[in-house]
């Protein structure tokens, strides 16, 4: 069913064929949305690091800050889409914790 037609998401395509452009609808599926925009990521960066230098923030017990920072210094090939992903994650795990007032006891 994922391949009708021999097309990736091919009943999806189907469905929408006329509601949406031809090369919106025959475009490779791309496996998960990466930001290429180094503003992104030093945003992303800036807003982790916030959270990795507040003693109360509550993700706090649940990490390695040192090793965090060293991991996020590195400086290979994807590296910095690594980092990305890195830095999403304590935001997205940070804010989930805050906003429902999770603690460790």
């Amino acid at each position: 069913m994922k391949r009708t037609g021999e097309i990736e998401k091919g009943i999806l395509r189907r469905a929408m064929r006329g509601v949406l452009p031809e090369d919106v609808l025959s475009r490779r599926k791309s496996a998960y949305p990466v930001s290429q925009n180094p503003s992104y990521l030093e945003a992303a960066r800036t807003w982790a690091l916030q959270i990795l230098n507040d003693a109360n923030a509550p993700i706090q017990p649940f990490l390695s800050v040192n090793h965090i920072k060293l991991l996020t210094s590195e400086k290979s090939p994807g590296s910095a889409q690594r980092a990305a992903s890195l830095y999403e994650r304590i935001i997205q795990i940070n804010a989930w914790l805050q906003e429902y007032h999770v603690s460790v006891v």
